[in-house]
């Protein structure tokens, strides 16, 4: 038996040091983060991007990202140490109209551990209406395919789509649509042709076609456009193909081109088809005039069909197109620049005019030949020099950098830059009508100091003012200053300032031992910018140009708060703490006017949005009690009489000597002790009644000895 006991502890020593083998060995786990999974966004529709943040067990493993259950997604992915991310696209999956769960699965390859997520799958309806690419167009009498598709849409079902489409004629037209079945992905769509299905529909108008359905949106209904010509815009030596329906036939149309005022060509007596048609082209000259162009188609029958909308369309011819790029000096584009075209055969006269857009582009439709360019801001020209005779035989692309420069100011103190610091740079000029102007800028320095304007003119007297909480900053440095090169940096130093502050109390004493705290204006009271302790009555600071709050503090209790503009050096300021050392008297009298003694008054300082207790006496045989050079302020005295509370009185005490009296109507001194005002009176009431037995009872005895005396 020994031996076996002996041979049972040999193994168990052996498995414990082969388990401390084992586990000393390097393996890539993580040492204890649990696998998990968070989607962004957790509802959406098919075709959404969804983001997957996750950890997994394995160090630097693999994983994938399992959707619906079935199909795993993005592939094998490598984790960057536990963390997983990554994004899919969501897949056609089968849906329901309230929205449908589907499980999201984060799988750590390696451990096949799995965390998951719930997405809500919601149904999307959308509406397709095909047009031909940009510049053609749908013409009067074309047709178009309208389609209603659906997604995440419940498995093999067919839903029913009501699209309504309302003309230019304010005429309305509607088709049921049926859409296929949606089968195991959810997925089906309906191809519906305007105007074959819709009831009395057509495009006989010119203008926009509105198309909405029941199973959509009304902020997503879409718009196509039906026009006269099969193009918006054209080339010189293009064709212009115009087609017109609506007609009744062989009534007799006339077509008009115009530009401007200006007929371009004219087309009269055309005589409809037998299908209400009018069909005409026209051939744009070379020396065409490039710009917008107007055609407009008038029936002359008498008694003729006459449309409303009536058949008119504006196209556009492009001769060759100019693009110019406004720059600053400092390269940067400009927004409103004004961009004047001459041609050069005549330089005096403006052909055509444009303002630069939110990029900097201005965009030309020229006439081929040699062309100069001003540029104007603010109606003075800041081309200079001027894009002269320029060649536009073909597109071009121009950069044109004018006469306008930046500033950066950057407002500073020791410490660093300083923020809301507002700067007004000032000038004048002289316009193109030669009209004296004035204009100021204004801005504010951001956080870190800096503040910048754009597009100032160059070679022109500057008047920079600077306000700090509207404090006029002194010395500044840009006074009747030209502005030269492409970024202008101005720096403004705030001067540092000495403040010497005096600090007496309510009597008129120099306080020491009192803490100063200044706080910048604009951060209010959350941390101070400098803090000072008061030695014979005074403290020293040292504070940059501006505005502060200063408080004075005993200990954590706040004495006083103040404004103080400090806008000169050695500024002496006197610091009156009115609460401080003040001798508070307490009065308390009875119903009579009588003092009270032995009554508790209680002072209660108001801390925050609340009060907490500061000192408690009881009055003397006076019925008063004085609380010496205490601190005062927002107080609540309250005088509780044999442990009730019977009166409260709320007070600002301040001042060399505050006095606060309590007539506690409710009681009566009587011999150095206390009743309530009610048994004072039955104890009167009741003596009244005593005497008044005693007189009745002594009166015939009273009466005797009147009698016995008068004989």
């Amino acid at each position: 038996m020994r031996k076996l006991m002996k041979t049972v502890s040999l193994i168990m020593v052996c498995v414990t040091l082969l388990s401390m083998l084992l586990g000393s060995l390097p393996v890539k786990r993580a040492f204890a983060s649990p696998i998990a999974i968070s989607i962004n966004p957790t509802s959406g529709f098919v075709g959404d991007t969804v983001s997957v943040n996750g950890t997994i067990d394995t160090l630097d493993g693999n994983f994938t990202i399992r959707w619906d259950n079935s199909l795993n997604i993005t592939g094998v992915l490598r984790a960057t140490g536990l963390t997983a991310n990554t994004s899919f696209v969501i897949p056609p999956t089968v849906g329901a109209l309230s929205g449908r769960n589907v499980t999201v699965e984060l799988i750590d390859v390696t451990t096949n551990t799995v965390a998951a997520a719930n997405f809500t799958l919601k149904t999307k309806f959308e509406l397709q209406v095909e047009t031909p690419p940009a510049p053609k167009q749908l013409q009067e009498g074309n047709s178009t395919n309208i389609t209603v598709n659906v997604t995440g849409g419940a498995s093999n079902a067919i839903y029913v789509a009501n699209i309504t489409v309302k003309d230019p004629a304010n005429q309305t037209h509607f088709s049921i649509a049926q859409l296929s079945n949606t089968t195991s992905t959810g997925s089906g769509g309906s191809v519906n042709v305007y105007p074959s299905v819709f009831s009395g529909a057509s495009t006989n108008y010119v203008g926009n076609y509105t198309v909405s359905s029941n199973v959509t949106a009304s902020s997503e209904a879409i718009l196509f456009f039906v026009g006269l010509t099969d193009k918006s815009t054209y080339r010189l030596n293009g064709i212009v193909s115009i087609q017109a329906t609506g007609y009744s036939p062989s009534e007799k149309v006339t077509a008009n081109i115009k530009f401007g005022a200006v007929t371009a060509a004219s087309f009269p007596n055309r005589t409809v088809d037998s299908g209400g048609k009018v069909s005409i082209s026209w051939t744009i000259p070379p020396n065409a005039t490039p710009g917008n162009y107007e055609v407009t188609l008038t029936n002359t029958t008498s008694t003729g069909t006459v449309k409303t909308p009536r058949d008119t369309q504006s196209f556009e011819i492009v001769g060759v197109i100019c693009q110019i790029l406004t720059k600053n000096l400092a390269g940067e584009s400009i927004q409103g620049v004004a961009v004047e075209a001459y041609n050069s055969t005549t330089p005096t006269t403006l052909h055509y005019s444009g303002k630069s857009n939110a990029t900097g582009w201005v965009r030309f439709n020229l006439a081929a030949g040699n062309y100069t360019f001003r540029a104007f801001w603010k109606a003075v020209e800041v081309g200079f020099p001027s894009l002269s005779n320029q060649s536009i035989l073909v597109d071009r692309i121009l950069n044109f950098t004018v006469q306008l420069t930046d500033v950066q100011a950057f407002v500073r103190d020791v410490n660093g830059g300083v923020p809301l610091i507002d700067l007004e740079f000032s000038y004048n000029f002289t316009t193109r009508s030669n009209q004296t102007r004035s204009e100021t800028v204004s801005v504010r320095t951001d956080d870190s100091g800096m503040s910048k304007i754009n597009n100032l003119f160059v070679n022109l007297s500057y008047i920079l003012e600077g306000r700090r909480y509207g404090l006029a900053l002194p010395g500044l440095p840009l006074q009747n200053k030209t502005l030269t090169v492409p970024l202008n940096i101005v720096t403004i130093v705030l001067p540092t300032y000495n403040v010497v502050v005096s600090l007496f109390d309510a009597k008129g004493t120099a306080i020491s031992g009192i803490r100063i705290a200044a706080y910048e204006w604009s951060s209010g009271v959350t941390d101070p910018v400098l803090t000072e302790t008061s030695s014979g009555g005074r403290a020293n600071l040292s504070l940059t140009f501006g505005k502060y709050h200063l408080r004075a503090f005993d200990d954590s209790l706040v004495l006083n708060d103040t404004a103080l503009d400090v806008i000169k050096d050695n500024l002496n300021f006197t610091f009156s703490l009115g609460v401080f050392n003040v001798d508070i008297t307490v009065l308390v009298r009875d119903f009579f006017g009588q003092p009270i003694a032995n009554a508790n008054v209680t002072v209660e300082r108001r801390i925050s949005s609340g009060y907490v207790f500061a000192y408690s006496r009881l009055t003397d045989s006076g019925g008063s009690v004085t609380f010496q050079s205490v601190v005062g302020g927002d107080s609540r005295v309250s005088v509780y009489v044999s442990g009730s509370l019977v009166g409260t009185e709320t007070r600002f005490l301040s001042g060399a000597q505050s006095t606060v009296r309590f007539d506690v109507a409710e009681c009566v001194s009587v011999f150095g002790y206390l009743v309530s005002l009610g048994l004072f009176a039955f104890i009167l009431f009741l003596i009244v009644i005593v005497v008044i037995v005693i007189l009745v009872l002594s009166r015939k005895r009273l009466m005797r000895v009147f009698r016995r005396g008068k004989n």
